[in-house]
């Protein structure tokens, strides 16, 4: 339902630590109000997050020097998450991983 991409191009240029994207997929699989199949990006694809000029890749090729930055780029499938039939269900699902994802234990 939710690829995430982080730069997995070729060469790569990772945006988000392993343990942070791990945390992230594992939130959304685990919210109470919709179960949300989450993975990573295929290395290279176009949902990889790895294009040099989107805003993924901001802090790490522009070089602002923000080491503490990490950036996602998710990618939600259209049929039963951004349908209108499905829309106001998702965004509560999404918004339930992110604030479990920020500050555990606060979705549930």
């Amino acid at each position: 339902h939710v690829v995430l991409g982080i730069g997995q191009g070729n060469p790569g240029v990772s945006t988000a630590d392993e343990e942070v994207v791990e945390r992230l997929i594992r939130c959304m699989k685990e919210n109470p109000i919709k179960r949300i199949n989450a993975a990573l990006a295929k290395k290279k694809s176009n949902y990889s997050g790895s294009h040099r000029n989107i805003m993924n890749q901001l802090f790490v090729r522009k070089g602002y020097g923000h080491s503490k930055v990490q950036s996602l780029q998710l990618e939600i499938k259209y049929t039963g998450f951004r349908d209108p039939g499905s829309i106001k269900t998702s965004a509560g699902a999404i918004s339930a991983a992110l604030a479990d994802f920020i500050a555990p234990g606060s979705s549930q």
